[in-house]
């Protein structure tokens, strides 16, 4: 058939004179010589590329530009059209800018174990947020707890309101999750946050600390994420999390829905005792949705093999016993960051194969690279990609995907049509 022809490569032609007695499908050369008229041949050919969105990336040097102004990714939108066997190019820059809104959420483990790490966070809390404002004065602050689901065996819902004996101090009810401050300016607000709060009893030594990261990337306007800006949750904990599957201990048998489910007031996660953890899939694609990056604090013995490589722009690092060093661990955390550009596809069209080439610091070209290291604001990278058309899709004619350099607030999306 005239589809099948066509679908064999853009050098394929299809003659559709009545009385043609020759092979219909043929190159173009052939089909000619055989005595098709070429205004009778089939042979449809892609545009090629074509940017829908191109605005210039801003200049490194710039301070006091509104967030929504800042462009670090460019160009921002593009359309192709491409028949099976045929091939395009993109070319993708990244640059850091200097000034970049930074959104930090800071998500703290209040298991009982964590008391000494409060303590030592009340009075570092200042210094945590100074520190980020000298890297930009485009800087907000929030901060959330969790501690587990409230069954058994998780906790002894008998003990939630009890007396930590160990310490000489109240304990808080137990709780699985609560969005105590969203993100602010208002520093103080968060160090006050932190003199109010008592640490918890849960009876099993992981936590569910997966329960409240997928909370904190599913419920946008309750923590306040603002678009464009570099979204870091810092996630210090001294034990590793329960994920999918765990939840069947105490009866929890339905799958995490990945929605936002705090309430309105108190900011507590509502439906811990109905859904499942997340799994590490999930956790993945809604971080990579939403742009955002975690920074682990894990004590060195409790830190979970590969968990930074399944979870994408994620970053782990060794937490002090008592979280003293807190404040240098973010820092350092957030530098190392915001040197490399990482790139990534989003939701690839199986019909396409994409191939990289690198441009980074220097002039370094690497074919096949998809990241760029040791960068230091105004530098600029490059991404050439080649896109092959290998099919048609089965459910239509037109599909889109996104390029996204990982934790840059910006994004090329694609649409192709075939």
């Amino acid at each position: 058939s005239c589809a099948e022809c066509l679908l064999r490569g853009p050098q394929c032609g299809w003659c559709i004179e009545v009385d043609y007695s020759g092979t219909r499908c043929n190159t173009m050369v052939n089909l000619q010589a055989g005595g098709c008229d070429q205004a009778r041949i089939m042979n449809p050919q892609g545009n090629g590329t074509v940017l829908t969105q191109n605005l210039p990336l801003t200049e490194a040097g710039l301070r006091g530009i509104p967030a929504d102004d800042i462009v670090q990714v460019s160009p921002q939108r593009a359309h192709l059209e491409l028949r099976p066997g045929e091939s395009a190019q993109l070319r993708l820059q990244v640059r850091q800018v200097q000034d970049y809104p930074v959104d930090m959420y800071y998500l703290m483990d209040l298991s009982s174990s964590m008391f000494d790490d409060l303590t030592t966070l009340r009075t570092l809390g200042s210094r945590l947020a100074s520190t980020m404002q000298r890297i930009t004065s485009n800087f907000r602050l929030g901060l959330g707890f969790y501690v587990d689901k409230t069954a058994l065996p998780y906790v002894n819902p008998y003990t939630i309101d009890t007396v930590c004996a160990q310490y000489n101090s109240p304990c808080a009810r137990v709780f699985s999750y609560r969005n105590a401050l969203p993100l602010t300016t208002n520093i103080s607000a968060f160090t006050d946050t932190l003199e109010r709060e008592e640490v918890a009893v849960n009876r099993d030594f992981p936590e569910g600390g997966f329960d409240a990261l997928m909370q904190v990337a599913a419920c946008d306007d309750q923590i306040g994420w603002r678009e464009g800006a570099t979204r870091l949750v810092v996630y210090p904990t001294d034990a590793l999390s329960k994920m999918a599957g765990d939840g069947k201990l105490a009866a929890i048998l339905p799958p995490n829905d990945g929605q936002c489910h705090l309430h309105p007031g108190t900011g507590e996660y509502l439906e811990s005792n109905n859904q499942d953890y997340p799994s590490i899939g999930q956790l993945a694609n809604i971080l990579r949705q939403k742009n955002i990056q975690p920074i682990f604090a894990i004590a060195e013995d409790r830190r979970p093999a590969r968990l930074s490589q399944l979870l994408p722009g994620s970053t782990m690092a060794t937490l002090e016993s008592d979280s003293s060093n807190i404040v240098e661990l973010v820092e350092e955390a957030y530098r190392q960051l915001r040197s490399q550009v990482k790139l990534q596809v989003a939701s690839p069209p199986a019909e396409l194969q994409l191939q990289f080439t690198s441009t980074c610091r220097d002039g370094q070209v690497t074919p096949g690279g998809t990241r760029c290291s040791n960068l230091t604001v105004g530098d600029t990278v490059e991404f050439e990609v080649t896109l092959t058309a290998t099919g048609c899709p089965k459910d239509g004619q037109a599909a889109q995907f996104s390029l996204v350099p990982v934790g840059f607030g910006g994004e090329l999306t694609v649409n192709v049509d075939f």
